[in-house]
C-alpha cells in the first residue's frame, strides 16, 4: 500500500521529540504538516525509517495505519546508514 493511502498517527513520544528536536507545534498542526508532505511526495521510506519534509522518523506500519513512533529531527546525513554504521562500530550518533 502506498504511503499516501495510509492513515497517519503520531505517538505522544514522537510529538514531544519533534517539539524538542525541530520546533514546538501542536499535534493537530504536526499531523496536517506530515499529511501535506506525504501528499506532495516530500517523503522517503526505507524499512522503519521515514523521511518527511527533511525530518527523520521511526515508523511502524499496521494494516491501513502508519504510526510515527519517534522523531530524530532534521539531519544532513542519511539516518539509516548512519545508524547501521553506529551499530557496526559500537559508537554513537550525535543528533544535532
Amino acid at each position: 500500500m502506498a504511503l499516501e493511502d495510509l492513515r497517519l498517527l503520531i505517538t505522544k513520544h514522537a510529538h514531544e521529540q519533534y517539539g524538542n528536536r525541530v520546533e514546538p507545534i501542536s499535534k493537530p498542526a504536526l499531523l496536517r504538516a506530515c499529511r501535506q508532505q506525504i501528499a506532495e511526495r516530500d517523503s522517503y521510506r526505507e524499512a522503519e525509517y521515514l523521511h518527511l519534509g527533511g525530518v527523520w522518523w521511526i515508523a511502524e506500519y499496521y494494516g491501513p495505519y502508519v504510526i510515527l513512533i519517534t522523531c530524530y529531527g532534521r539531519s544532513s546525513f542519511y539516518l539509516p546508514a548512519a545508524l547501521r554504521w553506529q551499530r557496526v562500530h559500537k559508537d554513537r550518533v550525535v543528533l544535532g
